[in-house]
């Protein structure tokens, strides 16, 4: 084999190695945003969640404060 060519197929190999060394960083880095998008997603629900349940406990304290006065009333 000439060695020419030989040193042509070893460029063309390292040019590809590169590629396909970038490509999989450029997923990697695809998949670490997709992972960080969703890990923020979650959190936002926990916290959408959390703020609604202490919405609803206040909710419940308001209305057990004047329920008593309600029943009194209706006697």
């Amino acid at each position: 084999m000439p060695r020419d060519m030989l040193l042509k197929l070893t460029q063309y190999y390292g040019v590809m190695v590169q590629k396909t060394m970038k490509m999989r960083c450029l997923c990697l880095c695809v998949f670490q945003i997709i992972v960080n998008v969703k890990l923020a997603a979650v959190r936002w629900a926990e916290k959408s969640l959390k703020i609604i349940g202490k919405a609803m406990l206040r909710l419940d304290r308001f209305s057990e404060a004047f329920r008593p006065s309600i029943a009194n009333d209706h006697r």
